[in-house]
């Protein structure tokens, strides 16, 4: 599974002829290596979604409104694990990947994940998802693949 990169895509901005471009080309750049004859049903969901918002005239429109909600689902499908696709929680007109503090929280909480201030601290017999955070609050996502690899970091 490829994965978005963490940050905003669109920023200033709640008009939909603004992010329905946005967020129809940020898809589109996630599914670059499909082609036609190799993708299948998620897949050709999001290029029919491409070709949708690319045909798109009349941005005051229900049809507007359902294609934004479409994208908008289709985009999270990419967003790295313990992130989601939306609005930035502290600005509502900023659009992008951003991590989901809760659900980390809930992953430490409830034992799902670790949480370490060095990847040397990995207990060896670990074998679920780590979080490596810094004095400075970086942060990093770890999951085991023989050995643990990072996944994402914010810095």
């Amino acid at each position: 599974m490829k994965y978005a990169t963490l940050g905003p895509i669109i920023e200033g901005t709640l008009l939909p002829e603004d992010l329905i471009p946005a967020f129809a080309d940020t898809l589109r750049g996630l599914v670059t290596e499909l082609s036609e004859g190799a993708a299948g049903p998620s897949e050709k969901l999001y290029v029919d979604l491409i070709e949708e918002a690319d045909k798109i005239e009349d941005f005051d429109s229900e049809e507007a409104d359902d294609l934004l909600a479409e994208l908008t689902d289709a985009l999270q499908d990419f967003a790295p694990p313990y992130a989601r696709f939306g609005a930035h929680e502290g600005d509502g007109a900023s659009f992008g990947f951003w991590l989901s503090t809760d659900t980390i929280d809930e992953a430490i909480r409830t034992g799902y994940a670790l949480s370490v201030s060095d990847p040397s601290e990995i207990p060896a017999d670990w074998d679920g998802d780590v979080f490596v955070i810094n004095d400075h609050g970086n942060i990093s996502l770890y999951r085991p693949v023989r050995v643990y690899r990072e996944v994402w970091m914010v810095v």
